[in-house]
């Protein structure tokens, strides 16, 4: 458990240093779209693919692949529909503010910390799993997640404007290692060795990203703010808390159980503000929505992650 809670406190130092450059004007607000680039047009990708193509083929592969992907699609189905009940029953004012808060609550950041923090304390096996969550979500950011969210727009979205969000690099990067893994096909030595060095860039990347996103956030304000306060207990503590005790007695190996619930345990997406803006809706609500969430995770997934190896025995 000390060796858990030393390699979180790394990662979470990374985002302490995002943080200062950021402050320090080392890192500037405007530096943020390149290295965002950077992270999820050539690192993320890289590691993607050497995750899923480094694993080896089996019939219990199969068998705990599908598992999670139904776990997930349960996962977000079911959290959609409690959290749009909740935010009517917390009487959250301004109505229209709702959806924007269900799906804060229901959103999960496990590309962009999922990924780096999973295989620190998991290694290889856990990335791939937080990979097929991960796959999972951008279904679910790019479907669901607009009805719960509303519209103040008018015209109704293509099948186009619905698909393209998710083909970016991320999905067709876990599309091409999945080839990969199930044609046997291998990458090149050389080759596969560039992109894991690459692919490791993404953990400090990532963790800079997001101290940079405190840097840049008042969180006197979002801390305040009391319907913040509930949807963050609400998505931080209820909900892994419900997932765990839900997948508990599932037959399922312990560790694609343990991913499910560690992914239901990362802040919101940091997509959400950004779906609230092109739906016309409350998007600095959605971004403080994201910042607060994100905080309180620096508590959250460390002791989920304890729990989880000690449960577990990962």
């Amino acid at each position: 458990m000390v060796v858990v809670f030393t390699k979180v406190l790394e990662i979470f130092a990374i985002l302490g240093i995002g943080f200062i450059a950021n402050r320090k004007g080392i890192l500037p607000s405007s530096a943020s779209p390149y290295l965002t680039n950077l992270l999820l047009v050539i690192a993320t990708p890289c590691l993607i693919v050497t995750s899923i193509a480094s694993k080896e083929l089996t019939q219990d592969t199969i068998k705990e692949t599908i598992f999670v992907i139904g776990a997930n699609i349960v996962f977000f189905a079911v959290g959609a529909l409690a959290a749009m009940l909740l935010m009517k029953a917390f009487k959250i004012e301004p109505v229209e503010d709702r959806g924007v808060l269900s799906v804060v609550v229901c959103s999960v950041n496990s590309g962009f910390m999922g990924f780096p923090i999973s295989l620190m304390i998991f290694g290889q096996e856990g990335l791939y799993y937080m990979v097929i969550c991960n796959m999972v979500l951008t279904f679910y950011l790019y479907s669901l997640a607009f009805i719960q969210i509303g519209s103040k727009n008018n015209g109704k979205r293509t099948f186009k404007e619905i698909a393209k969000p998710m083909m970016n690099l991320c999905m067709m990067a876990a599309v091409l290692g999945a080839f990969l893994l199930f044609t046997g096909i291998k990458i090149p030595g050389p080759l596969f060795e560039v992109m894991e060095l690459l692919g490791d860039a993404t953990i400090p990347l990532s963790m800079i990203l997001v101290g940079m996103l405190f840097g840049e956030s008042d969180l006197k304000s979002t801390i305040m703010d009391k319907r913040l306060l509930k949807v963050t207990f609400l998505g931080m503590v209820i909900w892994p808390v419900v997932t765990f005790a839900a997948l508990y007695f599932v037959p399922m190996a312990p560790m694609p159980k343990a991913m499910v619930v560690f992914s239901s345990a990362f802040p919101s997406a940091a997509v959400v503000p950004a779906l609230a803006q092109r739906q016309g809706m409350n998007a600095k609500l959605a971004a403080q929505g994201v910042t607060f969430t994100t905080l309180v995770s620096m508590v959250t997934i460390p002791v989920m992650a304890l729990i989880l190896m000690y449960v577990y025995g990962l």
